[in-house]
């Protein structure tokens, strides 16, 4: 426990009082909060003890990229504010605003883009607690040298007591895990528009309308950082489809796309009549539950729906925007929310009275049963909401949309366009559910991740587990099954490498599973013709990757 945070470090003022020095940190962080709430809302904040522990630092940075500080400041300073960042000075009373200005006075205005925009209502509260801290006559330190307390920022007193937490800054990244370009919101929205267009038909521009570039000055300020951060050149190929899909999107309404069958496919007439198909209709129904939802102001609801991998079950997974990640749709590790199959009939949410409900009556009992979603679904999402109207139009013509599906997956009966990218997600959103193998994208294999022929057991489960063959939660242990019958039926040469990795998945879980079920011996003879399948599947997949570097892909 540190005794002395602001005055022990050598080069600290010695004359310099101790709540002087304390008055001097929150200023940084007021001028900070300044800042996020006054156009910078991206921004980011890392406040931290240096390796001694003898000072307490702060610096501000775009966001995402703690390693790419624009203002440092040291308690060590105490109230040369300017010291570590353009060498200027301002007065020593000067107030948070005015010390806000002063400092992005020299910072490169590519770098304030970045952190422009407004705040969210998540780091809008998130301000709130932290004002609320330093009014306490706390500090806080999103790690220190002894590590942090789960990931919570630790609140530090001016005398050097600690015990208190406080959560991270909305959007926190641990300095050393900073993430790819192809994890900023630009690019992720950029990928999500290229494939919308591409799984709608064949997209015809008139080049007369590139000149000049529709959005050209984000373009041309996302687009150099991009190709500076690229790994290889196999990720040009993605920067390349995601702009392509960013200026279709951005072109001017008069821009054709050409239809992949019907020329009137965007338009469609009125429904004035339920589907005869139940699983249609009551799915439809649902549907039209959360544009009820979304009409009556929770707009944070979203809805992930698709096909069981036999295609016979229908699956709908609801929950607030924590609960899903970045893609949108893809449900978030620990997600709370609700799930409604096919199999339920008009059981929606195993509930025994709503037989006879209409959308509205649904919509009554999903707020009133679950008040807990209900509260974190409350706010605007336009875009999202617009998105899912559409989606209703298609389910109420009589085909239930789907985002994933069928034994690849990726390509279900009635694919939906994607919904747009989901930017307030919580912590640990799209994290898969495994906590000690890292899991390794089918595009990102090598030939040395592959376990040798005849490898044991042991050397086998671990690449096994590198795949999260219930795709966080959107797939069951039956779905797997049914990819490993499959692909077994057709033959291992004509799988795809991520039904391959499926297979390879689930026959490690029968695998344990039935090994601890049947003693201390790992493979007694009933489970011998499993692993040898298991190794057959290894082998399909090293010969499916050509050499040492990547190249893989899924189908």
């Amino acid at each position: 426990m540190r005794n002395e945070p602001f005055s022990t470090d050598e080069s600290a003022p010695e004359d310099l009082p101790q709540l002087e020095a304390f008055a001097a940190c929150r200023k940084v962080l007021e001028a900070g909060i300044w800042l996020i709430r006054n156009d910078y809302g991206r921004m980011g904040i890392l406040p931290y003890p240096n390796a001694s522990g003898g000072a307490w630092r702060c610096e501000f940075h775009p966001p995402r990229r703690p390693s790419k500080p624009f203002y440092r400041y040291s308690s060590a300073n105490g109230t040369r504010y300017l010291e570590n960042h353009s060498g200027g000075r301002v007065p020593k009373s000067i107030s948070a605003q005015k010390l806000a200005t002063a400092l992005t006075v020299s910072v490169d205005p590519d770098v304030l883009h970045r952190c422009s925009g407004p705040a969210s209502p998540e780091m809008l509260a998130w301000l709130d607690t932290l004002e609320r801290a330093l009014a306490g006559g706390y500090l806080p330190e999103a790690f220190s040298n002894s590590g942090s307390i789960d990931g919570r920022w630790m609140l530090v007193s001016s005398s050097g007591q600690t015990g208190a937490t406080m959560e991270p800054q909305p959007g926190y990244v641990e300095p050393g895990k900073e993430l790819g370009w192809r994890d900023e919101p630009y690019w992720r929205t950029a990928e999500s528009r290229w494939q919308s267009i591409v799984s709608g038909g064949v997209v015809r521009i008139d080049p007369a309308r590139l000149d000049p570039l529709p959005g050209e000055d984000q373009l041309l300020e996302e687009l150099p950082r991009a190709l500076q951060e690229t790994s290889g050149l196999w990720d040009w190929p993605s920067i390349i489809r995601a702009t392509i899909g960013t200026l279709v999107c951005q072109l001017p309404a008069s821009a054709e796309k050409a239809p992949a069958s019907d020329p009137a496919e965007a338009v469609h007439k009125i429904s004035l009549s339920p589907s005869d198909n139940p699983v249609v209709r009551r799915g439809t129904r649902l549907l039209s539950m959360v544009h009820e939802l979304h009409k009556a102001g929770f707009q944070r609801l979203r809805i992930s729906f698709g096909w069981s991998a036999d295609g016979g079950e229908w699956r709908c997974f609801l929950g607030s925007v924590a609960d899903f990640g970045r893609d949108g749709w893809t449900p978030a590790k620990g997600a709370g929310g609700h799930w409604y199959t096919s199999a339920d009939g008009v059981q929606f949410f195993g509930w025994t009275d709503t037989a006879s409900d209409d959308a509205r009556q649904l919509a009554a009992k999903f707020i009133e049963r679950f008040p807990d979603t209900a509260a974190a679904c409350r706010g605007a999402d336009w875009e999202y909401a617009g998105w899912l109207t559409s989606i209703l139009g298609t389910a109420e013509h009589g085909t239930l949309p789907a985002l994933y599906g069928g034994i690849d997956f990726s390509s279900p009966p009635g694919k939906a366009a994607l919904p747009p990218m989901n930017f307030w997600t919580g912590p640990n959103s799209g994290e898969s559910d495994q906590p000690v193998i890292a899991l390794i994208a089918t595009e990102d294999l090598r030939r040395s991740d592959v376990p040798a022929r005849g490898s044991r057991y042991e050397e086998l489960e671990p690449f096994c587990l590198s795949f999260d063959g219930y795709r966080n939660g959107l797939r069951t242990p039956d779905d797997c099954f049914h990819v490993l019958e499959a692909v077994t039926r057709t033959g291992l040469d004509r799988a795809s490498i991520d039904n391959l990795r499926a297979a390879a998945f689930v026959l490690q879980r029968k695998i344990r599973n039935n090994a601890e079920l049947m003693g201390t011996d790992p493979f007694p003879p009933e489970l011998r013709p499993d692993l040898e399948l298991l190794r057959s599947v290894m082998e399909a997949i090293r010969s499916r990757i050509a050499d040492d570097g990547r190249g893989a892909r899924a189908a």
